[in-house]
């Protein structure tokens, strides 16, 4: 059983350095927030969870986690933890929720230790974004319902990226923070699974799972051209110049590239684009960042003012 498994590994010390891919590293300008990053699964084998000080699942682990925090701009931590294996996902009814839930506990010690951390430093707190895809999107929107119904931390958060995976319309993280219905707006959940269009890929069909186009970061526009989509400009990344229009249908992202089979070397079968969700829509996700993280910008300097005028 999973739970077997789990006591025989020791836990991380989230105070050592070493535990974690990036540790309060500035990327971007002093504008961007801290980033909590939870990287996907990356840990492959018979067993239920991986390694973390495995050459081989580390050195995968940073290789995934560098391609997907390009889209993201900030102070970034990102944490190592015991993740459930591919083999959580594949015997998900026997097994594999259990070695999810029992994964997530590393992460929430991580968070507590940057939050120890952050409360260190002298100035007023931050603001804070949550991200994670697959496995990882699961964690943050456990990091949101144990920790963020504290006002003091509620407040300082800008966005939750939990994509690549269902997000449940009855999700409390989503009742807590919504899906936003401007692009500009702070305090939301965003996430997508992402399909070829005419594809539908085999159980991403989502049924009540809330979508949001990242492309034009609302819910009220679920449907944007190629012209709108911020394609990857660095010559070594596969999706170099690809440009794609992508629409939200029955909870699913529907990507249709304008130069057809321009992504039918990474898809995997059915069409699912599950290992480019992030990387495809990074251009296009630091915008949304970036305006989000300014409009909690104007609002907390407001709330300050509004705060020393009732003194």
């Amino acid at each position: 059983m999973p739970l077997d498994e789990f006591a025989a590994d020791l836990a991380l010390d989230y105070q050592d350095p070493v535990s974690w891919l990036h540790h309060d590293d500035a990327r971007g300008s002093s504008d961007d927030p801290v980033v909590f990053y939870v990287h996907p699964t990356t840990a492959h084998g018979p067993g239920w969870f991986g390694d973390p000080t495995d050459p081989g699942t580390a050195a995968e682990t940073a290789r995934v986690a560098e391609r997907q925090l390009g889209a993201f701009p900030g102070r970034w931590w990102a944490p190592r933890y015991r993740q459930a294996t591919t083999r959580a996902f594949h015997e998900r009814e026997s097994g594999g929720v259990e070695a999810y839930d029992l994964a997530y506990p590393d992460v929430s010690a991580a968070f507590a230790a940057f939050l120890d951390h952050d409360a260190a430093h002298p100035g007023p707190p931050g603001p804070i974004v949550l991200a994670g895809h697959s496995q990882g999107a699961r964690h943050v929107l456990s990091l949101v319902e144990e920790y963020f119904t504290r006002t003091d931390i509620a407040e300082r958060l800008v966005a939750v990226y939990s994509i690549g995976i269902a997000l449940p319309a009855g999700k409390l993280a989503l009742s807590m923070f919504p899906s936003p219905s401007e692009p500009h707006a702070p305090g939301v959940t965003l996430g997508w699974r992402s399909v070829l269009a005419g594809r539908p890929a085999t159980g991403t069909v989502g049924g009540d799972s809330v979508c949001v186009n990242p492309i034009t970061g609302t819910t009220v526009r679920p449907g944007a051209g190629a012209h709108a989509h911020r394609p990857a400009h660095d010559p070594q990344c596969a999706l170099h110049g690809v440009r794609v229009a992508a629409h939200c249908r029955g909870g699913v992202l529907e990507v249709e590239p304008a130069r057809e089979g321009a992504l039918d070397a990474v898809a995997l079968p059915h069409g699912n684009l599950h290992r480019i969700d992030v990387e495809l829509f990074a251009g296009n996700i630091r915008d949304d960042l970036r305006r989000r993280t300014a409009e909690w910008r104007r609002r907390a300097t407001a709330r300050s003012a509004e705060q020393k005028g009732e003194r």
